[in-house]
């Protein structure tokens, strides 16, 4: 798991660090704040490709750009230097790693030992498998793909909590199934009712919770001994706030079942309200963090306590940055 990160020199970022991360972790903040760029370097981290990321996360392959147009993009105030993500993880026998990415392809590590001796590594052996992003832009899948994740979830066992997610929107769907006639669709049943129906009925919000489901089932629950992580920009996105409270249970409960280590973004004070409910069951697995900006207009993280974060919403005090 990371335990805290500091990120120099990428986008907004000359150098900003977050510390004391946790298994699921909620980010906000104004926009401009650097809430999706943090997402993106922590999943450069993971997949250590800086630059293919962004063509894909950004959307950038038809634009004919060079890895030298990209990488200067990606720099902060585009000075074109080095850009640095340095990494603490927990019960790893170096202290801190550091991730470092030029304008060619290859990045490089240096790692700093217990006591504190550094040197460059010429490989970085921690393994991250199944990481999945999930930005803002794309968050309504392709229902083809989850049909498939379902249909493996039913063979494994595991499809009942395809059926939990759902009845977070609807406490009378009864079943879900596949059928061999119609494929690339998901169908579900009310009580009641002998019909089945497509699963596009229940709209975007049921569309979303499955496809987050279905990749932590699929995905995440292949390799015990990797690093997960999910990473999911502007959660809120498609849900209604009546449902916030079920969302965040699943979610973390999955999290700590599959130990997947969440980062999350929201703007949404009953999205961070749902959070912070949960606190009472998960709070030692949970951290909220502010992005604002300094008197010196850099970007600091500040980490708020979960058992006053009830207090300060309740004041309204502004904590969404």
């Amino acid at each position: 798991m990371i335990t805290n990160v500091c990120i120099n020199n990428f986008r907004c970022f000359k150098s900003t660090a977050v510390s004391d991360l946790r298994q699921t972790n909620l980010f906000t903040g104004k926009n401009n704040a650097g809430k999706t760029s943090l997402l993106e370097a922590i999943h450069a981290i993971t997949s250590r490709n800086i630059i293919s990321n962004t063509i894909t996360i950004r959307k950038l392959v038809n634009y004919n750009l060079t890895g030298d147009d990209v990488y200067k993009n990606l720099t902060y105030k585009k000075n074109n230097e080095n850009i640095e993500i340095k990494a603490s993880f927990a019960n790893y026998r170096y202290e801190e790693c550091l991730f470092g990415f030029s304008n060619s392809s290859e990045p490089y590590f240096k790692v700093k030992s217990h006591d504190f001796t550094e040197f460059i590594a010429s490989s970085f052996d921690r393994n991250f498998t199944s990481v999945f992003f999930l930005e803002r832009k794309e968050q309504l899948p392709d229902l083809g793909n989850i049909t498939s994740l379902y249909d493996s979830a039913e063979i494994n066992g595991n499809s009942n909590i395809f059926l939990e997610a759902v009845k977070v929107i609807d406490q009378d769907i009864e079943e879900l199934r596949t059928f061999s006639s119609h494929q690339n669709a998901l169908f579900y049943r009310k009580k009641g009712d002998s019909s089945f129906y497509l699963i596009d009925y229940l709209g975007d919000a049921s569309k979303k919770i499955i496809t987050i489901i279905a990749n932590i089932v699929f995905y995440f629950q292949k390799d015990s001994n990797a690093e997960k992580i999910l990473l999911i920009d502007e959660i809120e996105n498609g849900l209604h706030y009546s449902v916030h409270d079920e969302f965040w249970r699943i979610l973390i409960e999955l999290c700590i079942k599959y130990n997947i280590q969440l980062f999350a973004t929201t703007h949404s004070k009953e999205m961070l309200e749902s959070y912070c409910k949960q606190a009472e069951k998960f709070g030692e697995s949970q951290a909220f963090f502010e992005l604002t900006k300094n008197y010196n207009s850099e970007i600091i993280s500040i980490h708020h306590n979960m058992s006053l974060l009830e207090y300060e919403l309740q004041k309204d005090e502004n904590v969404r940055g």
